[in-house]
């Protein structure tokens, strides 16, 4: 069972919670630190032994495949003492002495609806920073069964976020809080390795964040600073005065669709399909879940025209974006003067994640820059397509777009 050895320090925190009854364990940290991996084994181990119930849950999960099924069904199958043992349902797994794991996203989630998940012993959320005040509100006094804990684990974005900012930086006599690093991984991914080192020396402020688990904030480095919100739902609009982009995904990088409309001032962001390894043959199928997509026109990123050729030959009213110098910039200016805020749907929690983290560089005594990091824009970059014909239509009118201040 050397296989299933657990990090070390999450062990010893696991068993400090134990020992003096807490109620919440978070763990956090940066990348590669094994959280998500010791905690599937973790609870794997206990439900061999115990007939438990366990919810796992992340903030959305529109699929089983959106949930941690898999980062467990790697350890079962792996192992054949547990492989023996656990039985792999489509949307729950079950043990021979009938422990069970279930799996659910909590946003849309009501009260009442989060009730049917009754006598639950172990709740894991896991991407703990992406759980809101609603949701965790709704489903904490769900966890009422006697001797019931929390686990949560995370990599930390925003110094502000819900779990962070209540269960980290404050002192609370319920909970154990425990960060751990890859340092603390004897198991982690060396390929990574090549990445941590140019980042520790070329980007300590990203190391830091990525590495290191510490959170960013709404600081001067965040590109829309002040100019965004979250909201639960979306006032009455026009179909028609809808605009639609498209952002190819390379390598690792999401391919992103996004939808959005003006309507008093603001710019809402209605809808998006953000995928990870999406197939080209998949592409028209995967869009067209988003039904008013098809018959508008769509702005696509040029840099891959026979992908534009592929959608017009679906029937779709692609077109290719067009790009100059500082097309970057005058996007975020276009946006940034031109609307009061913009304002997310809640559930469209990569594209919330993206306004939290896309940020300027700064310098190594860590004053802003004017250069934009190139990561985190996939449905930024996205949103500037759409808007496109607004953003050429200022620029020609004011001669140029001017730098916001």
């Amino acid at each position: 069972m050397k296989k299933l050895q657990i990090v070390n320090k999450i062990a010893k925190a696991l068993n400090q919670r134990q020992k003096e009854n807490k109620r919440f364990l978070v763990m956090y940290g940066g990348r590669e630190a094994g959280k998500g991996w010791s905690t599937a084994i973790y609870i794997l181990l206990l439900c061999y032994y115990e007939p438990i119930r366990v919810l796992c849950c992340r903030e959305v999960q529109k699929s089983i495949k959106e949930s941690s099924y898999q980062l467990f069904r790697d350890r079962i199958e792996s192992e054949p003492a547990l492989s023996g043992f656990f039985t792999l349902k489509q949307d729950k797994i079950v043990g021979a002495n009938g422990s069970e794991i279930l799996f659910t996203g909590l946003l849309t989630h009501t009260i009442d609806s989060i009730k049917s998940f009754e006598r639950i012993n172990i709740c894991w959320i896991d991407e703990a920073q992406k759980i809101s005040k609603r949701s965790f509100e709704i489903l904490e006094p769900t966890v009422r069964a006697v001797g019931s804990y929390f686990i949560m684990t995370m990599n930390p974005e925003f110094a502000e976020d819900y779990i962070y900012s209540h269960y980290v930086t404050c002192d609370r006599t319920d909970t154990v809080k425990c960060k751990v690093l890859f340092t603390d991984n004897p198991f982690r991914n060396e390929a990574t390795e090549t990445n941590r080192l140019w980042l520790k020396e070329n980007a300590y402020g990203d190391y830091c964040h990525v590495w290191l688990g510490e959170p960013t904030s709404n600081t001067e480095a965040s590109v829309f600073k002040d100019k965004w919100e979250v909201v639960d739902d979306l006032p009455c609009y026009n179909e028609s005065k809808k605009y639609y982009g498209i952002d190819w995904g390379f390598a690792v990088d999401p391919t992103v669709l996004i939808e959005c409309y003006i309507h008093d001032g603001y710019l809402y962001i209605s809808d998006c399909i953000y995928k990870y390894d999406l197939k080209i043959k998949n592409y028209n199928d995967t869009f067209a879940e988003m039904t008013n997509a098809i018959d508008k026109v769509v702005i696509c990123d040029n840099a891959r025209p026979e992908l534009i050729d592929q959608l017009k030959q679906e029937k779709w009213r692609a077109v290719s974006c067009k790009k100059w110098k500082g097309c970057v910039e005058d996007g975020i200016t276009y946006i940034r003067q031109n609307f009061k805020k913009v304002r997310i749907l809640r559930k469209l929690t990569d594209v919330v994640t993206e306004f939290k983290l896309y940020a300027y560089k700064t310098n190594k005594n860590g004053e802003v820059t004017s250069d934009i990091i190139d990561d985190h824009n996939h449905a930024i970059d996205s949103i500037r397509y759409a808007l496109e014909g607004l953003i050429l239509r200022a620029k020609q009118t004011r001669g140029r777009v001017t730098n916001w201040q």
